[in-house]
């Protein structure tokens, strides 16, 4: 991702995703609907990655696995 990206729920502010990060991991990880929505902070271009990518990623990057439970863990971390 480039640029930046806000997180947001229910009218309130959950984070800022900068460039780099990642979002809209957990929809993935469990088949559930989206806990959050995203709105460009910046100009930003995004890489869609659908559920058979996702899961391509995983098996061939252990790195993109493990970067993806950090995000995660953090965000547990901070609710």
């Amino acid at each position: 991702m480039h640029g930046s990206v806000t997180l947001h729920r229910d009218g309130e502010e959950l984070e800022t995703v900068e460039e780099g990060g990642i979002f809209g991991q957990l929809a993935l990880v469990d088949g559930g609907a989206r806990s959050a929505s995203a709105t460009a902070a910046t100009d930003a271009e995004i890489v869609p990655v659908d559920e058979a990518r996702f899961h391509r990623l995983v098996q061939e990057t252990p790195y993109f696995a493990q970067a993806v439970m950090r995000v995660l863990a953090e965000r547990l971390r901070r609710t």
